[in-house]
């Protein structure tokens, strides 16, 4: 006996599939003709202000977390540099100390403990400029003091990496500052985007209410409302590849109305399980490149069903 499927609407839960809704209504509400009214006009001029806002938050939001990543990779090996020269400039000075060159208790213009010739902790970024620092006034003193400068790596050396770290490292606080920001502003806007989109769904089923609960579900969906069901799984599977057709191993697949995820096996290909129905986009992403997005129709179903999705070109 086939299993009894009852489906049920599931409001947006994350910032992605609030913009999905909002978007999809919006485009629906724009091919409204007077007289054919589904919203109510609050309703309506709410819309029409929301998602073009949420719209523009969401793309500063990932505008900042692009530069953010951007930034990332020079940060890092410009602090990784300025780590080695402050690591080698304390090892030679203390292998000058075995020698004889310098004095052990010159140690302590470095702010080093004059008794030990360990490395201090260098593992965080802080950690590195503030030693590049403390190096670097460090030196100054101890020449101005009438005493040897030291070499191999000199403090000029130190101090050039010192600089090429604390430049990008100031930047990607200002980049995260500003992602913060952007994403406290989306998150004040969730808020009413959620009452928005409860609001425009509960008057689409109204105004499609009298229908067949099946058309009732088919025309709400194309105002954006989403529904799944508690009866038997869809499977999804589907091919990533790049665009000379070689398969995409290890890219991220999301289905962007419930945030299912899945990542592509060592042939490119991908599977998911989903409760979702009805009109289901899926996006492939790769490090460093554009998503590919593909739809896909999940019918309403009471056994369970597999469905092929269109082959997803990354790059």
């Amino acid at each position: 006996m086939p299993n009894i499927m009852s489906i049920e609407r599931r409001l947006p839960n994350s910032h992605i599939t609030r913009e999905n809704a909002l978007i999809k209504a919006a485009k629906r509400q724009a091919g409204i003709t007077p007289g054919n009214e589904v919203l109510s006009n609050g309703t309506a001029a709410r819309l029409a202000s929301m998602a073009p806002t949420y719209t523009a938050t969401m793309g500063e939001v990932n505008k900042a977390q692009a530069a953010l990543s951007a930034n990332t990779p020079a940060k890092d090996a410009a602090v990784q540099r300025a780590r080695m020269f402050n690591s080698h400039f304390i090892q030679v000075f203390n292998l000058g100390v075995a020698r004889g060159s310098y004095l052990a208790g010159h140690r302590a213009y470095y702010g080093l403990d004059v008794d030990s010739a360990a490395l201090p902790p260098m593992e965080t970024e802080t950690d590195v400029l503030n030693w590049g620092a403390r190096l670097i006034k460090g030196e100054a003193d101890r020449t101005a003091a009438g005493f040897a400068p030291m070499a191999n790596p000199d403090i000029a050396e130190v101090q050039a990496t010192h600089n090429a770290a604390s430049a990008p490292a100031s930047g990607q606080d200002v980049l995260k500052e500003q992602l913060d920001r952007n994403q406290e502003r989306l998150n004040l806007l969730a808020s009413d985007a959620d009452s928005l989109i409860k609001r425009i769904w509960d008057e689409v089923e109204t105004f499609f209410g009298e229908e067949a609960p099946a058309s009732k579900r088919a025309n709400a969906r194309l105002w954006g409302v989403v529904y799944v069901s508690n009866g038997p799984k869809a499977t999804l599977t589907g091919l990533v590849k790049d665009a000379t057709g070689q398969p995409r191993v290890g890219a991220a697949v999301e289905l962007l109305e419930t945030d299912a995820t899945a990542t592509t096996n060592a042939e490119g290909r991908f599977t998911m399980e989903t409760t979702y129905v009805g009109t289901a986009t899926l996006q492939a992403s790769w490090p460093g490149l554009p998503p590919a997005q593909t739809t896909i129709d999940i019918p309403e179903h009471d056994t369970a069903i597999t469905l092929q999705v269109h082959d997803l070109v990354v790059g």
